[in-house]
């Protein structure tokens, strides 16, 4: 899975302030490439679905739905 961020920050000086403020946006991209996590194929062999990948995978047990693309926006300000 690929993972993509962006960002921009500013640094904030002010007269109030004798420290650095760090104003950040934030761009984040995960399966930024859109590619299907994939379950095990079906190992039984008697049956008519053998070796076919019928289901997508899912975190932990493998079974369940994963998110194929997912964005984040973020704004941070640390002072």
């Amino acid at each position: 899975m690929t993972q993509w961020a962006f960002w921009k920050e500013f640094h904030l000086n002010t007269p109030l302030n004798h420290e650095g403020t760090l104003f950040q946006i934030r761009w984040e991209n995960y399966n930024f490439f859109n590619h299907p996590v994939l379950c095990n194929p079906n190992v039984v062999v008697d049956s008519s679905q053998a070796g076919e990948i019928t289901t997508l995978g899912g975190l932990g047990g493998g079974e369940g739905y994963v998110p194929m693309r997912r964005m984040q926006f973020t704004l941070r300000l640390q002072f």
